[in-house]
């Protein structure tokens, strides 16, 4: 089962794509007693044409947020680096809310 893919939009599934990316950053960011909330970019990277409608971007920052993220930026452009980026300058390319 692939909550990310639908034939019309980049969401199949809110709950599920919610919670495997809760579960990816419960993974990376072991709980403890205090948890870290992380920033996170999400960068969509198929099904790009034409770009994202306003409802995915929501949607997709909706997903974020609700998984634990204390900030998300969705991304849409060229690949990124991911050992070689600033959140920062992400932030600004990102897609405005």
């Amino acid at each position: 089962y692939r909550p990310f893919a639908h034939p019309r939009t980049l969401i199949g599934d809110f709950y599920t794509a919610e919670a495997l990316l809760k579960a990816a950053l419960a993974s990376v960011f072991p709980t403890k007693i205090f948890r870290a909330l992380p920033k996170v970019v999400i960068h969509p990277m198929e099904n790009m044409e034409g770009g994202l409608t306003n409802i995915e971007a929501r949607a997709l920052l909706e997903c974020g947020l609700g998984a634990g993220a204390m900030e998300v930026v969705v991304y849409v452009g060229e690949a990124l680096d991911p050992h070689n980026f600033n959140f920062n300058d992400i932030k600004r390319l990102g897609v405005k809310q």
